[in-house]
């Protein structure tokens, strides 16, 4: 908070003592006086304590749960966290099956505290069943609790077809998939 006082203080100060002639630059440091002085004056000095830390819902939106340790849901029981993994394609790490599995595993145990998104690959993109596939995939996922679908940074910047072209996601293959995450 003090650190507001000092900016605040010091743009007043910029403002009164400093004289432009140019009559932008002025403007400004008139908008800036006036936005300090509001700034001040709608600073509530009622903070949250430590003693309020479990007491306040926090939502991690973005995590990945890549172990079967519960550990980590535990403590975000204790400090009254809720979790939301982010499942991703990314063929270095674990496979969406596999992070799945973590996910359901975690979600069974802490139900108030863990949900999941899932998401889809590309890596059998060139047969002509890849959306039916990735269809299925994705109503097993949502069957399972999923609350999404993450469209990784991948396509279109990794993955390629047979004629080596990247897969863009304005493809029409898409279509019946995000179609589907829609409903």
């Amino acid at each position: 908070m003090q650190n507001i006082f000092t900016i605040s203080t010091l743009i007043i100060l910029s403002s009164c003592f400093f004289k432009p002639k140019n009559s932008k630059i002025k403007s400004i440091c008139n908008l800036l006086t006036v936005s300090a002085i509001l700034l001040l004056g709608s600073c509530n000095l009622d903070f949250y304590s430590k003693d309020d830390f479990k007491l306040v819902k926090i939502i991690d939106a973005h995590i990945h749960y890549n172990s079967e340790s519960k550990a980590f849901s535990e403590r975000a029981k204790e400090d009254n966290f809720s979790l939301i993994d982010i499942s991703l394609d990314n063929p270095r790490h674990f496979s969406i099956g596999e992070m799945e599995k973590f996910s359901l595993n975690q979600k069974r145990q802490f139900p108030d505290q863990f949900e999941y998104v899932t998401s889809f690959t590309l890596q059998n993109w060139d047969p002509l069943n890849w959306e039916q596939q990735t269809i299925q995939a994705l109503d097993n996922s949502f069957w399972n609790g999923a609350l999404g679908v993450k469209i990784w940074k991948n396509i279109g910047m990794e993955y390629k077809d047979q004629m080596e072209n990247f897969i863009m996601i304005d493809n029409p293959r898409f279509n019946s998939v995000v179609q589907y995450i829609i409903k």
